[in-house]
């Protein structure tokens, strides 16, 4: 694994944020050559995303413990 991911970081431009990452996977066709860099890619987007959700709607309601814990939820 770790030799796919240098193969893929000297692939890469650099400083690119992991939505910029992903799109240039796909833009150049690489799904197939990095399936599990691409789906790593994608939890971590999608945690960002549930975070964010929390983070705005929900949090003028509730304590700092309970958002944690919504947050654990839902990453898990």
């Amino acid at each position: 694994m770790v030799q796919v991911l240098k193969t893929l970081g000297r692939m890469l431009p650099d400083h690119l944020s992991p939505l910029e990452t992903l799109q240039f996977i796909i833009s150049q066709s690489l799904c197939l050559a990095f399936p599990n860099t691409v789906i790593a890619l994608l939890l971590l987007l999608t945690s960002f995303i549930k975070i964010k959700l929390i983070k705005g709607y929900l949090r003028s309601q509730m304590s700092q413990e309970r958002l944690n814990a919504l947050a654990l939820l839902t990453i898990e």
